[in-house]
């Protein structure tokens, strides 16, 4: 077990390094409640670049997950990556303004902060989050409960086949009014497709999907060029336009 260990210990390093050269520094905010939140912060925030708040999704911390995002991001916006986050956070740290991404169930919570901060948000991305009725039964769905369930959990987020789906109720109860991009892997087998689609009816013309061609639950590790060119196509309305084909990339 040691060597499992030491090897995860290497690549937080690495990661830790990759977002402090990629101009991002560590931040430790105390809520003043008994509540400390940690997140990864630009270094040098400036007005003409958008706030953009990352969430991430259950599994692992926001360098594990946003590592191959924030770097390309960087260069384009304030970011502001928490390691799962209060709005009171944001509101420590003078943001008033800001879109937001939330990734698998950081996709629950960014739903719901927009839905509950509807001033503060101008922009929203939901990544293979299919919206239920509230975190606690999301939370069942993405921590497993052993370590055979944590195994089954890992053969789900990537793109295989012939493996048994995770079906949650879609129960949607906000709505929100904030122009949204739905970005899907297409053999996610977490939150199938379908949900994906569900979800775009749900917000009408307020919604659009799209979806990553053989991807599964987490794209951002399998096609991070290819979300890192929606995100930026989507938030800041970059000249360089993403195809995309009768929904699909």
């Amino acid at each position: 077990m040691t060597g499992c260990f030491s090897f995860s210990e290497v690549i937080e390093r690495t990661y830790k390094s990759g977002f402090k050269r990629s101009g991002l520094r560590p931040v430790t905010i105390d809520l003043k409640d008994g509540t400390v939140v940690h997140f990864w912060v630009s270094k040098t925030r400036l007005e003409s670049k958008p706030n953009l708040l990352l969430i991430h999704g259950l599994g692992a911390s926001a360098i594990w997950q946003w590592y191959d995002v924030a770097r390309r991001l960087s260069p384009h916006f304030n970011l502001f990556i928490p390691d799962l986050t209060l709005m009171r956070a944001l509101e420590a740290q003078s943001v008033k303004r800001f879109s937001l991404v939330g990734l698998s169930y950081g996709g629950f919570v960014g739903y719901r902060m927009a839905a509950m901060y509807g001033d503060a948000v101008e922009k929203v991305v939901i990544c293979c989050a299919a919206v239920v009725s509230d975190l606690e039964e999301a939370a069942k769905i993405l921590v497993p409960e052993s370590v055979k369930k944590l195994r089954e959990l890992i053969g789900y987020i990537f793109y295989k086949p012939a493996l048994a789906r995770l079906v949650p109720p879609c129960l949607l109860h906000d709505f929100i009014e904030h122009k949204t991009l739905i970005i899907w892997g297409e053999h996610d087998q977490v939150f199938p497709l379908e949900m994906g689609k569900r979800l775009e009816k749900h917000l009408g013309d307020n919604g659009k999907l799209v979806v990553i061609k053989r991807t599964g639950h987490i794209f951002n590790f399998e096609k991070p060029k290819t979300y890192v060119k929606l995100l930026k196509s989507f938030l800041i309305q970059t000249k360089q336009q993403v195809h995309v084909s009768n929904g699909t990339v």
